[in-house]
């Protein structure tokens, strides 16, 4: 399961980063002011990703936890 997940974080990380909707001129403007990493992008989706996931597990854990307490 681990490389499994591991592929489809490395795909949804690489899609969310082809969908960028910055122009070419707020680009240009962006790298003068600031150094950038290369895969700063990829970064970023991996972080949104693992919140997403961390949501995920919340919501199923207090499922989880309601399905519990009705059936005691």
């Amino acid at each position: 399961m681990g490389r499994e997940w591991l592929v489809m974080v490395v795909l949804l990380a690489t899609g969310l980063g082809a969908c960028s909707t910055q122009d070419e001129e707020s680009t240009s403007a962006d790298v003068a002011s600031e150094p950038q990493h290369p895969w700063k992008d990829q970064q970023k989706a991996l972080q949104k990703a693992e919140q997403v996931e961390q949501g995920m597990m919340d919501t199923y854990q207090r499922r989880d936890e309601e399905m519990q307490k009705q059936t005691q």
